[in-house]
């Protein structure tokens, strides 16, 4: 049988950690966008990361179908966002101190000089099969 003082310590025990859990989810802010390219259309799959002042990678997140982007954090301090997406150019945020932020619609730009069309040329090296060889291994086997 297990003692009333142990029940005791688990109960407050689980309490504890049920109240910093619930204190953590209350304290979170939501950081909150969306990305669209020039023709203001949305760019799903776009990589959106929150950064502390020093660069450090804090979290990251893609934007959904139609381009939005939600970030869950609750540590205070100053961040900035960075959003990135193949063919375009990154964008970054100023530096915010952490509320819920909701950045609005981040526009980002094509990288310039990009191959649009590439050509592949190649030749084959001409097989030349020699009749001795194959003569000399026939004879092995």
């Amino acid at each position: 049988m297990v003692s009333p003082q142990f029940l005791r310590i688990v109960l407050i025990g689980i309490l504890i950690l049920t109240g910093i859990t619930l204190y953590s989810q209350v304290n979170d802010k939501y950081i909150t966008g969306k990305v669209v390219d020039r023709n203001m259309s949305p760019i799903p799959l776009a990589t959106v990361s929150l950064h502390d002042r020093n660069d450090k990678l804090i979290l990251s997140t893609s934007t959904d179908s139609v381009g939005q982007f939600n970030l869950r954090f609750g540590v205070k301090g100053k961040y900035f966002v960075k959003v990135s997406h193949v063919g375009d150019k990154d964008y970054q945020s100023a530096i915010f101190e952490l509320i819920d932020v909701n950045l609005g619609t981040l526009k980002l730009l094509p990288l310039e000089n990009i191959l649009e069309e590439a050509t592949v040329e190649g030749r084959k090296k001409r097989f030349r099969l020699k009749v001795e060889h194959l003569f000399i291994m026939s004879k092995i086997h």
